[in-house]
């Protein structure tokens, strides 16, 4: 009120407001606790940013311990995340509207499975197997282009260590570049922190699918099946 041309004295009147409270609101220095929230909610913002909005509050939390040696009590990252509006996959379950078939803003590649040349865009999914020794998961990466298998990992857990066996098989057997998308569905392993970081360490780029809605599923599907069946025979020999 002071900028629209009132006297102090008048603003405090109007609004309330004790003069001496107003000068010492002026003349504070913030404190060290205000300045490390501060500081605190720039790193969380940026960290979530960068996991492409999928990081949640246990993820944050740990990418603030690994990538930054910061470590915060999980209340606080929480209340940092709620202050600015932040929140990782799924979302809050409270109001969350239907997200399945509907794009997401990861989507990099918008249905369009087409490519120019090798290297360009790689298909990931798991697929579940049933063999003589008890069910196996195989995650499988595709390159779209020459539809081969360029990096593949067998277990008999769907986690994220799967996912992440894959993928360094695959970056290892082929020379990516900046441009290179890595295209999965939304499952708990492809949205897993570890999963996250080995793609930026590798420069790849992450891209996700429709919720509910893996297009791909064929061919990755046809691919790890061939690679089960060969441990299933050998398992029997």
């Amino acid at each position: 009120m002071i900028d629209l041309g009132y006297s102090e004295r008048t603003a405090c009147r109007l609004v309330g407001l004790n003069r001496s409270t107003f000068r010492y609101q002026q003349t504070r220095h913030p404190s060290e606790r205000e300045v490390r929230r501060v500081l605190l909610t720039d790193v969380i913002t940026e960290i979530h940013a960068a996991s492409r909005a999928t990081y949640g509050i246990r993820r944050v939390r740990a990418a603030l311990f690994y990538e930054r040696g910061l470590v915060v009590n999980r209340k606080l990252v929480r209340r940092l995340m709620g202050e600015a509006g932040l929140a990782g996959l799924p979302g809050r379950k409270k109001g969350r509207r239907n997200l399945v078939r509907i794009a997401t803003h990861e989507d990099l590649v918008n249905r369009n499975f087409t490519a120019a040349s090798p290297n360009r865009l790689w298909l990931t999914d798991v697929t579940e197997h049933n063999t003589r020794e008890g069910t196996l998961y195989c995650c499988a990466v595709l390159d779209l282009f020459s539809r081969r298998v360029v990096g593949w990992a067998i277990d008999r857990r769907n986690d994220a260590v799967l996912v992440n066996d894959a993928l360094l098989m695959a970056a290892r057997s082929r020379a990516t570049s900046p441009e290179t998308i890595l295209h999965s569905d939304h499952g708990s392993g492809f949205i897993s922190w570890s999963f996250t970081q080995n793609l930026r360490n590798h420069k790849l780029l992450g891209s996700m699918g429709t919720v509910g809605d893996c297009p791909f599923t064929g061919y990755c599907a046809r691919s790890s099946a061939d690679e089960c069946y060969v441990l299933d025979e050998r398992s029997a020999a």
